[in-house]
């Protein structure tokens, strides 16, 4: 069974929180004053990015899963 994770926006579409089961690894890196990157590795060896960056005065963010 694969590990699950889930990306949570609130009622407007904007990104609230991401919430992930069995993570081995998380690292969070700032790239610029208003972008982030952010890498977890789960258990099963698959992998989420997600680039986070402000818009509008608004948080937002695009994310992928990398299977093993």
């Amino acid at each position: 069974m694969k590990p699950e994770w889930e990306i949570r926006t609130d009622r407007e579409g904007n990104f609230d929180e991401i919430v992930a089961e069995d993570v081995q690894f998380v690292h969070l890196e700032r790239m610029d004053t208003d972008k982030f990157w952010l890498g977890m590795t789960l258990q099963d060896g698959s992998r989420i990015t997600a680039n986070l960056y402000i818009n509008g005065g608004i948080l937002k963010m695009s994310a992928e899963r990398e299977e093993p």
